[in-house]
């Protein structure tokens, strides 16, 4: 282990970044009749790690004078995973910084947990990061991490008594699950009050000894008297003396701890400008068994040196362990027999890493995509292991693919059985300028075809609003059958400059995984790219576009506006609409106003004589293509922008982002 203090060498109050490496790479010293097996284990125990020290004693972050150490120093050391475990409120400039770090860093995976409170913090809203949210199951022990956990006491199944666990005598309510090895959430269930073993013991006065108590199921005492030297072996529940009363001999008596539903019922809260879904996937948010943060010199052990951690923070830590074990599948060359083989190693990158993750996840029972982003990954379903007979289920990788910008790949599957296939695209791409509308660069998408000639699209359900477009990570999820066809497309919209965009695939189904001499999945010439939807009179479907003679985007309708008028819309969010203004005759004083009267604000693309497309408009919050945005108006001064003449249209994209929303619009063009 490697330790880097950029502010102090002290760990924060709450141990902060002693919780984060004992969840990922912990390993527990103790007899093996105290703590058998890997249950105080972290995730990946052998694993090698750096730690980045970026918060002082006080909780206060304090960066490296260049923050890109924090990057290149993993990158160079090899690591194939970096967990980032603070955030700001909201920092667009930070997060364009760690964009570039990520573009520069491409086989370095970087992790940030979602956030505090359900919402979206900076640079967790990152394109180019995998973010991490944390599920959790609807019962939790929070009240764990208190020194005196409270559970609830259920009576012949109606009288509800308050008691708490003394952990100085007896064990956590959470501890008496694990060491039942039980996932329910209640252990003591129905258990009988007597005086035979395993039943329920009363110890009203504090004068029985460890020998009249060690047989007991569950102790309830009724006293504040101290025990001494007595360690029992089961929960001792307290209750208030008052109570007593209502604990019968041969009464049934059930033990719940005090539980909260923290499934949030709110959607996570995203940046306005934003059409991406995050987080991106989710894992368990605990609660967990992780190390306390002590003084060497304090030397204490046993449970006295853990504590139960929970949150997004936890959920980060885990599917960053996650990653290290999946880092070191791959590099052993398990992939694609099943069997250790160096000569089939793969050396992991961030784009095959969040693509693995993200096919496989599967989103829990009661979550939304707003809420849950892809899933729960599933590692299993992808890291198997040659047990000498056929795995029904497959997977293909394609791994740093390189596309040249306007053309396309062309990948065919054709499965053995019936079955459900996934395609996940996952890309990386340079980071943009802050203000724009939109931080997404590339126009990059994944499509499937079917037989009978229907396209599929990346993130998208037929009938579906496409809110998570702006999105690095796509995914295509089909049932398909035995004996057909399905092509699968990568397709890039042309740049103004030739570029290259890197991405890697990921493709599961019914095919059995360790028999290469199947070709369940092979990668062809892409000359037949479909376009979505059929082009218009005069256009051609060109890598996947429809294109007119001048090579833009054609698809879409457009409103053409006349010089002082005013046009009536009933416009939905996270579609964008266009309209088309003539530019009538100018002098150097002229100005064109174009109004939007509307709730919300609106956000601008532009273009002259031609759609506007995200990845080539300089649209910002402020300004726009030949114009300047103030509010919901977009004007044009001539005496800045000569070049125009009449004849000209300016062509404006408009949107509202968020979530569902009708909105009546009215726009007013005005020239002067």
């Amino acid at each position: 282990m490697s330790y880097l203090a950029y502010s102090d060498k002290y760990d924060e109050s709450q141990g902060h970044g002693t919780i984060m490496a004992g969840i990922i790479a912990g390993q527990a010293l103790c007899e093996e009749s105290y703590c058998s097996g890997t249950f105080y284990d972290g995730v990946a125990p052998d694993s090698r790690l750096i730690i980045q020290d970026v918060i002082d004693e006080h909780g206060k972050l304090d960066f490296p004078a260049n923050i890109t150490e924090l990057f290149d120093i993993p990158s160079m050391a090899k690591s194939v995973v970096q967990l980032n475990s603070w955030s700001y409120e909201y920092s667009p400039l930070l997060t364009r910084a760690v964009d570039l770090m990520a573009y520069v860093n491409m086989n370095l995976t970087i992790v940030f947990p979602f956030g505090e409170k359900n919402t979206l913090r900076s640079p967790a809203d990152s394109k180019n990061v995998l973010t991490v949210g944390g599920y959790y199951q609807e019962t939790l022990l929070k009240n764990q991490e208190a020194e005196k956990p409270f559970v609830n006491i259920i009576i012949d199944g109606k009288k509800n008594v308050l008691g708490y666990c003394d952990m100085s005598v007896g064990i956590s309510f959470l501890d008496a699950i694990t060491d039942n090895k039980t996932s329910n959430d209640v252990c003591f269930k129905g258990l009988q009050i007597g005086v035979a073993k395993g039943d329920i013991f009363i110890d009203e006065f504090g004068d029985r000894s460890f020998d009249e108590l060690k047989d007991a199921g569950l102790v309830i005492a009724f006293h504040n008297k101290e025990y001494n030297n007595i360690k029992l072996k089961t929960s001792l529940i307290r209750v208030k003396a008052d109570e007593r009363y209502k604990f019968r001999m041969g009464s049934r008596v059930t033990i719940e701890p005090i539980f909260t539903n923290n499934v949030s019922s709110e959607s996570y809260n995203l940046p306005k400008n934003f059409y991406r879904t995050k987080p991106d996937i989710v894992y368990p948010g605990g609660h967990v068994y992780a190390p306390r943060a002590y003084s060497i010199s304090k030397n204490v052990c046993g449970k006295e040196s853990l504590l139960i951690a929970e949150g997004n923070s936890v959920s980060a830590a885990l599917a960053t362990g996650n990653i290290l074990i999946l880092s070191q599948w791959l590099r052993e060359g398990y992939y694609p027999t099943g069997k250790k083989n160096k000569k089939n190693s793969i050396e992991p990158c961030s784009t095959l890493i969040r693509a693995i993750l993200v096919n496989t996840a599967d989103l829990p029972i009661n979550v939304t995509k707003n809420d849950g982003g892809f899933g729960l990954p599933h590692l299993d379903k992808f890291m198997l292991f040659d047990n000498g007979e056929s795995n029904q289920n497959g997977t293909r990788l394609f791994s740093n693919m390189s596309l040249k910008a306007g053309y396309s790949h062309k990948f065919v599957f054709r499965p053995e059985r019936n079955g459900k296939m996934r395609a996940t695209l996952c890309w990386i791409e340079p980071d943009t300028d802050i203000y724009k509308n939109t931080d997404i660069l590339y126009t990059v998408d994944i499509r499937l075809v079917k037989g009978n000639g229907q396209v599929l699209i990346g993130n998208r359900k037929i009938n579906e609003k496409y809110i998570d477009q702006h999105n690095t990570i796509k995914r295509i999820e089909i049932d398909v059958n035995a004996g057909e066809t399905y092509d699968i497309y990568i397709v890039s919209k042309q740049m103004h400059e030739d570029c290259f965009i890197y991405y890697s695939l990921v493709i599961s189904g019914p095919f059995d995984m360790f028999d290469d001499s199947l070709s369940a999945v092979s990668q062809e010439e892409a000359n037949d790219t479909p376009c979505i939807d059929s082009c218009q009179e005069g256009e051609v479907c060109k890598h996947g576009f429809c294109v007119c003679p001048n090579n833009n985007d054609c698809m879409l309708t457009v409103d053409k506006l006349q010089t002082n008028s005013v046009y009536k819309k009933s416009i939905s969010s996270n579609n964008m609409y266009y309209l088309a203004l003539d530019i009538p005759f100018l002098n150097a004083e002229s100005v064109i106003n174009v109004n939007f009267t509307c709730k919300e604000t609106i956000h601008y693309i532009s273009a002259i004589n031609r759609l506007p497309a995200w990845n080539d408009c300089d649209c910002t919050f402020f300004t726009c293509n030949f114009g300047e945005v103030y509010e919901n108006s977009f004007s044009i001064n001539h005496q800045d922008f000569e070049f125009l003449r009449k004849g000209d249209k300016i062509v404006i994209g408009y949107y509202i982002p968020g979530h569902d929303k009708e909105e009546e619009i009215e726009i007013s063009f005005e020239s002067k």
